[in-house]
């Protein structure tokens, strides 16, 4: 005979045997064990009683993350023996604003996956568009805004300039020169306008 949650189950010698089921949640059955030896379903050769101790192996659940351009290390797996702590994401000219997903009723910028967990899950980063200070150095002449805010990703419309005897030439920082359009550059700056002084005709009669 052998015995099982309490239950002894008498076998036959000689005979077919055909073993107890288990299951266990967050838990992969491995098999009977009677020490380092596995029982399967066979014709009964043990001429003693026995008691046999199940094994069992944690399921690894699957966890994805839909970043939307971020990058981050997490793990891809846990278990229901596992606690994982999520680390927050990064995204150049974004603030992270929190988790969305498995279990989530709102996002949430810490997340922690509790011991005793099971199920495979799928998290969603959320972001905000950074502002970032625009700062104008007319460099002489006279510009349409002395400061400005862009936020990262969106269309800006740089200031308008004008010095008389000069032609505006662009806004720089440094060598690079900057134009309307999406802005990309993830920090403050002052732009300074750069001018070429015209030439005039003189006739003489």
């Amino acid at each position: 005979e052998y015995r099982i949650k309490g239950q002894t189950l008498v076998q036959i010698y000689d005979k077919y045997f055909t073993l107890a089921t288990a299951e266990r949640t967050g838990y992969t059955f491995n098999g009977w064990y009677n020490g380092t030896e596995k029982y399967v379903n066979e014709v009964w050769r043990t001429a003693h009683n026995i008691t046999l101790i199940a094994k069992w192996k944690p399921i690894i659940y699957t966890i994805t993350y839909e970043l939307d351009g971020g990058t981050a290390t997490n793990v891809t797996g846990y278990t229901i023996e596992d606690t994982v702590v999520l680390n927050q994401p990064k995204k150049t000219g974004y603030t992270f604003t929190g988790w969305a997903g498995t279990d989530l009723t709102a996002p949430n910028p810490t997340l922690t996956i509790l011991k005793g967990s099971i199920g495979d899950r799928n998290y969603t980063a959320n972001w905000q568009a950074n502002e970032y200070a625009v700062t104008y150095n007319a460099n002489g002449g006279i510009s349409s805004k002395d400061s400005d805010t862009a936020i990262y990703d969106e269309n800006f419309t740089l200031a308008t300039a004008e010095r008389t005897g000069y032609t505006f030439d662009g806004w720089y920082n440094g060598t690079v020169q900057y134009t309307d359009g999406i802005w990309d550059t993830a920090s403050p700056i002052t732009l300074k306008a750069k001018w070429t002084a015209n030439e005039y005709a003189i006739t003489y009669d």
